[in-house]
């Protein structure tokens, strides 16, 4: 978890937060007629950032339920 999961949790973040802020900045809409209004493109966009933090919590969660099951406390 530690050495795999976490570091690219953190790359992930890192590297979309421009992505979505630009899409928030210039609040992007979609170019086809009929498309997805003003706000949820940027929405849709923020999910590049949600994702991450959602996967760290679960590694999280699995790094401390192993250490429970290592130290013997199920």
């Amino acid at each position: 978890m530690v050495v795999f999961v976490w570091p690219l949790c953190l790359l992930l973040a890192w590297k979309s937060y421009d992505f979505v802020a630009a899409s928030w900045g210039l609040k992007e809409a979609s170019r086809e007629s009929g498309g997805l209004p003003y706000p949820l493109v940027p929405l849709l966009k923020t999910v590049l950032l949600v994702m991450p933090v959602a996967v760290a919590l679960q590694g999280a969660s699995l790094f401390m339920r192993s250490l429970s099951t290592l130290r013997g406390r199920d």
